[in-house]
């Protein structure tokens, strides 16, 4: 487990300028949900199996800079959440993640954006609505095995 990982899989830091998530997706496992989180969920067609969130604190109540939820084969969604209120998201139907296949997945903060990249090529950008300088956790969930975490300055 790497420095300041909690058990659960979620990442405590006063400041993020760049985070770096290396993923591997389950082959023919189900991952089974807590009744909890399946509260949480939004109302999708089909649930995600991953998402990343940036939160602003260190609960799930807490605001939410940057999510990305990749449901494969279909899309990917991006949105912010402020006071409680979700903010107009952007969907990508370029979802370069193949079923059973290992993926690397960095997310960088940048000045003005979250910059995404799928296996070293830029795929996405989402413009901040909330300064990363604010986020302070950061919560990998799905149907994935996750290898590695970094974050870093």
């Amino acid at each position: 487990m790497e420095p300041g990982m909690k058990p659960e899989g979620r990442a405590e830091r006063d400041h993020l300028n760049a985070a770096t998530q290396r993923f591997t997706q389950k082959t023919g496992q189900n991952s089974e949900e807590s009744p909890r989180r399946r509260e949480q969920c939004h109302h999708y067609h089909n649930d995600p199996q991953l998402e990343v969130n940036f939160y602003t604190g260190t609960n799930e109540d807490s605001d939410i800079a940057f999510q990305f939820r990749v449901n494969f084969g279909d899309c990917v969604i991006m949105n912010t959440r402020e006071i409680g209120m979700w903010r107009c998201e952007e969907k990508c139907y370029n979802v370069p993640f193949e079923d059973g296949k290992s993926f690397e997945l960095r997310i960088c903060a940048h000045y003005d954006e979250y910059k995404v990249m799928v296996n070293g090529q830029h795929i996405y950008n989402f413009l901040h609505r909330i300064p990363p300088l604010f986020v302070n956790m950061v919560e990998v969930w799905g149907d994935i095995s996750l290898t590695r975490v970094l974050v870093y300055n």
